[in-house]
Formats: C-alpha cells, structure tokens, sequence
C-alpha cells in the first residue's frame, strides 16, 4: 500500500460500503482505521473488482502495540459472508410467500379466511381475548 497515496486505496482495490455502491474512502478502511483510531474495528463492506463478482465482507482489523504502548501497525482479517448474505436474502423472501399463501387463496390471489380471522383477533385487544401479549398470532 506504501506506493498507493491513501485517499486511492479504495478505489484501488475496489472496496465500497456494505450498500456495495458507496466508495470506501480511506477513512473508512478498516485497516487503516484501527491505526488511526487505535481501536478494534468490526465492519462490514464490500469488495468488487471490475471483471469479478462481487464478495460481501466482515474486516475486522486491530492496532499492534510494543510493550511501550507505541503504535506499530496493524493487523486485519477479512471473512467472505457472500453466501450467508444470499441465504438470509433467499430465506426472507420463502418466509414471504408462505405469509402471502397462507392467507390468500391460490386461484384469485384475494385474502382467505385466514386472513380474515388473523387481522380480526389481532385487531382485539388481548383483554377482549382472554389471552396475554404471548398468545398473540404473528403477523
């Protein structure tokens, strides 16, 4: 990085926001946030190079310290969590059409019975129901 002035480290090695379209500025590297402010740093961001997909990241980056307790670099690790990304993208969208078809009919797509009777018992208050807050039905 020594041959890279800092504020083109970013767009160097294409690192973006967790968005995956704000640019890194150099402030918020990790690497190099850990040396400036001297803390453990735990973010989330993006690495997309052009010609490559792109890869979701945790860069976790910390300072290194002599006995002294001078500052004398720092250390980071990256983990991919791509695919976790796409699973828990791919699980809400499940979770949400088994919503939608459990309360619509599959013929018209118009709400069902089901609907009716869990907007309605929802829409008591529990005392009306004889229920307390962890018998409420969810949404």
């Amino acid at each position: 990085m020594s041959d890279i002035p800092l504020e083109e480290i970013g767009a160097y090695y294409s690192l973006f926001e967790e968005d995956g379209v704000t640019p890194l500025t150099a402030e918020r590297i990790p690497l190099l946030r850990a040396l400036n402010e001297q803390t453990h740093i735990d973010q989330p961001m993006v690495i997309a190079p052009v010609d490559l997909p792109k890869k979701d990241i945790v860069a976790k980056a910390v300072p290194l310290y002599r006995k002294s307790g001078e500052i004398i670099g720092t250390v980071a690790s990256m983990t991919d969590v791509t695919e976790t990304k796409v699973a828990a993208h791919k699980l809400r969208e499940s979770e949400a059409k088994a919503r939608h078809t459990a309360f619509h009919d599959p013929l018209t797509g118009l709400p069902n019975r089901a609907k009716f009777d869990h907007h309605s018992w929802a829409d008591r208050p529990l005392f009306e129901q004889g229920r307390t807050e962890k018998d409420r039905p969810e949404a």
